[in-house]
């Protein structure tokens, strides 16, 4: 008894721990940056399993909110790398992964006690929320500008943006505001005063660092600064989870197709000497993906440059059922040829 209340009195100011904590979870995202990702989720195991300890031990409800509330952040990596995203499209990741995360949320506070209030799932000054939640088409132009991603969706069309957007809105938007700006900043006032909003915009921002970009980190930290003061300002999160849902939908599905043309299309564009090469894109009726070591057992197109053709030479032979004949096509259709080769239909002449 005298040595666990010795342990207790160790850990009773949870500065040290929650700055422990903000350098072992960089480090794990650092692990995984590095190609290092079993090592990373070995250490994002380690620190799940330690504050699930500290959390048995302490005495006051507000340190054990707030350890618990902790243990989202390594849990979202924890699934993003365990769950076998590849089986599913990309725009569905955060479906898959956002689904285990919000049964993750419900347990934790009914199991701390935290409040609804405290999560900020309250509907307060309405009308400046959504102001707040416009300020998203900004910070998605930023982030845009910084990061420069490939879309989500083949093509700017409603029936094929309006469910990726849903999913975005909800398990990029709601989820994450609620984990961070909700349930770890709402606990962590209780414990660091005036420096949760800081630190939890620190932890927000570490998570980041998958994307290969100190610039696009410390911009993610601004935000998270400012999404964070409207919180405490509005006691809701109502406005940061729009403006974050839009933020994700103007990156992912908006602006890569009304700024710039896709990275992955503008590394296939002619050298300024033309010279022939042979691209390989592999074609499935659910999925595509290029690859530069083609197997027996796969079906492929193979594309080389050629100027000699018109532009309006007809790809209606190109089908997902039967053996795909090599076409020679000018690689400035590249574009064109992802999205029908990803048809489940041939397209009309």
């Amino acid at each position: 008894m005298l040595q666990r209340n010795h342990f207790l009195t160790l850990f009773s100011r949870l500065t040290w721990v929650a700055l422990g904590y903000l350098i072992l979870l960089s480090a794990a995202e650092s692990l995984v940056v590095l190609g290092l990702p079993h090592l990373g989720l070995l250490l994002h195991g380690l620190i799940l399993a330690a504050l699930f300890l500290f959390a048995s031990l302490v005495n006051q409800s507000s340190q054990r909110q707030f350890l618990l509330a902790l243990t989202l952040a390594p849990l979202v990596r924890i699934l993003s790398l365990t769950i076998p995203l590849t089986l599913f499209p990309n725009n569905y990741w955060y479906l898959v992964v956002g689904g285990p995360l919000f049964i993750s949320v419900f347990l934790i506070t009914r199991q701390a006690g935290i409040t609804r209030q405290m999560t900020g799932l309250v509907i307060d000054k309405f009308s400046l929320q959504l102001l707040v939640g416009l300020s998203g088409l900004i910070i998605g132009y930023a982030e845009y500008k910084i990061l420069g991603p490939d879309p989500l969706v083949p093509a700017l069309r409603w029936e094929l943006i309006w469910l990726p957007a849903l999913i975005l809105l909800i398990f990029t938007g709601l989820l994450e505001e609620l984990i961070f700006r909700g349930l770890m900043q709402s606990t962590a006032t209780l414990n660091l005063g005036h420096y949760a909003i800081p630190y939890i915009a620190g932890v927000y921002a570490m998570l980041h660092l998958g994307y290969r970009s100190a610039l696009d980190v410390v911009f993610v930290f601004g935000v998270g600064l400012f999404f964070g003061w409207i919180v405490k300002w509005s006691g809701s999160i109502l406005g940061v989870s729009l403006a974050h849902g839009l933020t994700n939908i103007s990156l992912y599905l908006v602006l890569p197709f009304l700024l710039e043309e896709p990275t992955a299309i503008k590394e296939l564009l002619l050298p300024s000497k033309p010279e022939p090469y042979k691209v390989f894109v592999y074609a499935s009726k659910s999925k595509l993906s290029a690859n530069l070591n083609p197997s027996a057992t796969d079906i492929w197109i193979i594309v080389s440059t050629c100027n000699s053709l018109p532009l309006h030479t007809s790809l209606s032979t190109i089908q997902n059922t039967e053996p795909l004949p090599v076409m020679q096509i000018p690689v400035f259709f590249m574009d064109s040829i992802l999205l029908i080769s990803s048809l489940d239909k041939p397209p009309p002449s």
